[in-house]
């Protein structure tokens, strides 16, 4: 269930028809349609969905009798969109942020306070302090289509959003996902590494677990142990569907060119996983889960589009394009979907590569339901990557990309 009342989501319209006073656009992009009306100018209006990071939805204008004019309801605004969106958007690009680079994955955390929070696994000030797992707040009034320009710190300034009882110097942390339960505070699911120069890319992968989103001192608070071993691995996000149930998926098979093989478990109370099993049935045993779809390493991400169809988008390792799997129920069976778009990757580095695509729903236009905002990370394995990195950091920012998913 979820912390807010039930709105009907993921590109479905909600309205609520007062005669004379509105007026209709079909999402798909038919007609405009106006009804008789003593309200002036018809107005579109949208509102937010389930949770602060969902997909915003449709509503109805009302009347307002005393000035003969509509207006959006309370909670509600006008819908605009940028008329000239960029085809490729570097979120926070612009020097009043104060930040020279913004990479690695990203994970979006809705809040009960109505907060959409998006946290960058790798930030680099202006005055070159690299900080990680740094919490944005999602402008939620920005035109759709625009591109996020000056960074609103929930701390006013940048910092780690990070909190252990007992920090380890040693550990790594990423941020994955997170998901909302009524009554409950914002879950956070998160992947925990342990440093380790002789292990490949220095890093041991110690399992995945559950944090939670503190409001009351702006931070994710984690334990310094992990629920899932990295031979289960529930780490690579988390999707909440229509009726309020919450998943999680990961892929703790062994690579096989360079794409995984993903587990998907239905998350209950303490945090218990019902694993999708063989036949679509469910089982508490990690041992009895079934292939659900496949993934590059670390993160990808599930969305339901607006005709009801379940996408899984991901990039192979060290892939240049967003793949896709497709089912029309959220525990499969997923078939192979069309390629949803090349990554934009910098033209001066032959050997960059895309990772960790995430829908962000909060900016998908109800109006434009097949427009789907997305970020993807960049990377190099060129043998001087680190010196093209601090030469032209802009080359390897998160980019936001918006693509086109059928219904």
């Amino acid at each position: 269930m979820r912390i807010l009342a039930h709105v009907l989501s993921h590109g479905c319209i909600a309205l609520v028809v007062l005669a004379g006073c509105y007026r209709s656009r079909s999402p798909a992009g038919g007609a405009d349609t106006d009804a008789a009306s003593p309200c002036g100018a018809p107005i579109e209006c949208v509102g937010p969905g389930a949770t602060p990071c969902s997909r915003p939805v449709i509503v109805a204008p009302l009347c307002d009798a005393a000035t003969r004019a509509q207006r959006c309801p309370s909670g509600a605004r006008a819908h605009v969109r940028d008329p000239h969106p960029p085809s490729v958007c570097l979120p926070y690009h612009d020097a009043a942020s104060g930040i020279r680079s913004l990479g690695g994955a990203v994970a979006r955390i809705p809040t009960r306070d109505g907060r959409c929070l998006a946290v960058y696994e790798d930030l680099v000030t202006a005055a070159g302090i690299g900080i990680r797992d740094v919490l944005i707040e999602e402008d939620l009034t920005l035109p759709f289509g625009a591109c996020p320009s000056n960074a609103r710190f929930i701390s006013g300034n940048p910092r780690d959003s990070v909190w252990m009882p007992t920090w380890d110097p040693s550990l790594l942390v990423q941020i994955t996902g997170a998901f909302v339960s009524e009554g409950e505070a914002t879950h956070v699911t998160y992947r925990l590494f342990r440093l380790d120069a002789s292990a490949g890319f220095g890093l041991v992968d110690l399992g995945t677990g559950f944090g939670h989103f503190d409001e009351a001192h702006e931070r994710i608070a984690i334990g310094p142990s992990v629920e899932f071993p990295a031979s289960v691995d529930l780490g690579d996000g988390a999707f909440t569907d229509a009726d309020g149930t919450d998943y999680v998926f990961g892929c703790p098979a062994a690579p096989a060119m360079l794409v995984e093989d993903c587990v998907l478990a239905r998350i209950g109370a303490m945090h218990s996983a019902q694993y999708v099993a063989a036949n679509g049935a469910f089982s508490p045993l990690a041992s009895e889960a079934v292939r659900v779809f496949g993934a590059g390493p670390w993160t990808s991400s599930l969305f339901r589009t607006s005709g009801d169809a379940y996408v899984h988008v991901y990039v192979p390792g060290f892939g240049r394009a967003i793949e896709s799997d497709r089912a029309s129920h959220v525990i499969g069976p997923y078939a192979k979907g069309p390629t949803v778009s090349a990554c934009a990757l910098p033209s001066r580095d032959a050997d960059a590569y895309c990772t960790g695509p995430v829908v962000h729903e909060e900016r998908i236009d109800p109006f434009e339901p097949s427009t789907i905002v997305m970020s993807h990370s960049v990377g190099t394995t060129a043998a001087n990557g680190a010196a093209l990195r601090a030469a032209h950091p802009e080359d390897y920012w998160v980019r936001t990309v918006q693509v086109t998913v059928a219904p």
